[in-house]
């Protein structure tokens, strides 16, 4: 257009300067503007791909930035998970410390509550054994004749003597002199008699003894045949008080 304005003021500036009035040559004009076709195509060409090269810089530029905002994200990411993790660490290590601690802290208790239950046992032994002198001086001044236990044991057990000075009353005493003064000479003249009441009588009541002042366990299981002979000293003590023979002892 440039070029075809360029012809038109040709025309008219010769029209000026002659005078004379002459028709374009448009046919020529177009042969002109032809020539500069090629021209124009090259330089629409190249601003084409000028502006694709900008429209690729553009969106490298675009990913890029998405890329980075990416990056950043799963390393913000993966910093939250390590603090997280470290602080998920921590917690289980104050917990186990805690119970450590803890375990510890029963462990003391528990060795201090085993110490105190074998001073208090032997502290209860040693009760229990200093009554062995007072049974001595009882015995004594009995015939060992009129002892079931010391017949069978050849002494009175102290367990025995600890047991029979809680449980025993003027009437279960009576029935257990009652029986003792039958069962002794039996005992003395039959093994069998001997051996009976040991495994019926004086054992399991002794074990019984032992398990009542806190010295076993298994004395548990004599409970019944224990209740059982204390019964019978009741039920034989029903009779009026009697001489025993050979001590002349009113019970």
């Amino acid at each position: 257009m440039a070029q075809i304005g360029s012809g038109i003021l040709d025309y008219g500036q010769q029209y000026s300067l002659t005078g004379k009035k002459k028709k374009p040559q448009y046919a020529d004009i177009i042969r002109t503007q032809a020539a500069y076709l090629p021209q124009l195509y090259a330089a629409k060409e190249q601003r084409e791909f000028k502006e694709k090269e900008l429209g690729l810089a553009e969106r490298e530029l675009t990913q890029t930035g998405e890329l980075e905002r990416e990056r950043l994200a799963q390393l913000e990411g993966l910093s939250k998970q390590e603090m997280d993790l470290e602080r998920q660490l921590a917690e289980e290590r104050m917990a186990l410390d805690k119970k450590l601690a803890e375990y510890e802290t029963k462990s003391r208790e528990g060795i201090a509550q085993k110490g105190m239950a074998q001073e208090k046992k032997q502290a209860k032994i040693a009760n229990i054994i200093g009554g062995a002198q007072v049974a001595a001086t009882v015995i004594s001044g009995v015939s060992s004749c009129c002892f079931i236990f010391i017949a069978s044991h050849g002494y009175l057990h102290p367990i025995v003597r600890q047991y029979r000075d809680i449980k025993m009353n003027a009437r279960n005493r009576r029935g257990y002199y009652w029986l003792a003064d039958r069962l002794v000479p039996m005992m003395a003249k039959s093994k069998f008699m001997s051996k009976l009441v040991e495994y019926l009588m004086v054992k399991p009541m002794t074990c019984y003894g032992k398990y009542y002042f806190g010295l076993n366990r298994i004395g548990a299981m004599f409970a019944g045949l224990t209740k059982f002979w204390l019964i019978a000293y009741t039920v034989l003590g029903m009779r009026p008080p009697y001489r025993r023979k050979g001590t002349n002892e009113v019970v």
